[in-house]
């Protein structure tokens, strides 16, 4: 064979193995951009709004009833920070097909209200009590992740009459109160972030809202500061440098690049925000973390004391460094939960992310199913 002819089939090949590695990578980094509404189109969720007497929009999904639900609870599911009700979408499938699911978009979230004055623990609270109560109409299993997770708990200790159990799913129990949140991950990286963009762009009382688009770039912004830049080093510069140039090429977006992991573009994701233009999320629901107003009112050993429907804490495996608790809550926090809910299971030391239901989504879905046949 004449040699020039095997140069090209060996560079043509190489082509291909390189393409599909590309594709590959892509996939696994980025891939779920296509996924996620996928997955929830196949569960069946509708999203759904309805006004509050007092005057609050709340968004949510709700999936059909399959047949044999009606023996068992509906399934109320509360998400966490930065994202919406569709962020469930992994698990979405699987719990449809046995549950009636209703997701809701907590205020400041998703197309729910975006009014400061509910961004508490209480205040949310209320709210939830009213839809379990008025649209779904029967006592719920209530599984909530990270805040979410805080606010299951609410629910459950303020309005047991509503609830027939709760999965808790690595809520930051304790690590968010004043003395131990400064030295957290979160506040650190996010709520920190989040009060200095606000106080660095918020228009002074008597001033007007500024546009979106003339506001810099929350992620920008937040890269610039982020945490993680000690684990990274020099090349956290250089990715910021080309995110910014990228976010100026693109207005009113948050970029998705294939060669960053996926915990990456999830972060970028999580900036989208309604002060920027880029999103739904409120920035100020992140602030009230940092001022600890979300907490006002709500005492968390004395709310989980009150806690007596059957619980499920799920707590991923965590560690610290420098004194910085990389996680939602430490062990011991886990473990004083599972104390003070004399009716708990604890199940830690979960390899995951903080988001369990979105990396392994048969532990939350194993969860949920064996709650509810605890609880009939």
């Amino acid at each position: 064979m004449d040699a020039l002819i095997v140069v090209v089939i060996i560079i043509v090949v190489l082509a291909i193995v390189a393409g599909i590695g590309v594709m590959l990578i892509a996939r696994r980094n980025i891939g779920y951009l296509k996924q996620n509404p996928k997955l929830v189109a196949k569960a069946q969720m509708t999203e759904k709004t309805v006004t509050t007497p007092d005057g609050v929009t709340l968004a949510y999904g709700e999936g059909p009833a399959p047949a044999g639900s009606e023996s068992k609870p509906p399934l109320l599911l509360i998400h966490g920070q930065a994202v919406s009700w569709r962020d469930y979408a992994a698990v979405l499938p699987q719990l449809t097909a046995k549950y009636h699911v209703y997701a809701v978009d907590c205020p400041g979230h998703g197309h729910s209200a975006k009014d400061p004055s509910l961004y508490s623990a209480t205040a949310i609270g209320k709210q939830l009590a009213w839809f379990a109560e008025s649209v779904i109409g029967r006592p719920v299993l209530a599984s909530g992740h990270s805040s979410g997770g805080l606010l299951v708990t609410w629910l459950a200790a303020n309005h047991p009459d509503l609830v027939a159990g709760i999965v808790v799913e690595d809520a930051p129990y304790f690590a968010t109160q004043t003395g131990r949140r400064e030295k957290t991950f979160a506040f650190i990286d996010s709520f920190s972030t989040i009060h200095d963009y606000l106080e660095a762009t918020e228009p002074r009382p008597g001033e007007p809202e500024p546009d979106p688009k003339e506001r810099p770039s929350y992620l920008v912004f937040y890269l610039g500061r982020s945490y993680i830049k000690t684990w990274v080093g020099k090349g956290w510069d250089r990715l910021v440098a080309h995110v910014t140039g990228w976010v100026k090429n693109h207005p009113g977006e948050v970029p998705h690049l294939f060669w960053l992991p996926r915990s990456m573009n999830e972060a970028f994701d999580q900036s989208a925000c309604l002060q920027d233009g880029t999103g739904d999320y409120d920035l100020r629901f992140g602030d009230t973390f940092y001022t600890g107003r979300w907490f006002d009112g709500f005492n968390q050993g004395d709310t989980l004391k009150q806690v007596k429907r059957p619980t499920t804490i799920l707590h991923t495996s965590v560690r610290e460094e420098r004194g910085i608790l990389l996680g939602a809550m430490s062990d011991a926090d886990a473990q004083n939960a599972h104390l003070f809910i004399k009716d708990s299971t604890l199940i830690g030391g979960i390899k995951s992310p903080h988001n369990i239901h979105a990396n392994h989504p048969d532990v939350v879905v194993d969860a949920i199913d064996k709650l509810a046949a605890q609880v009939g």
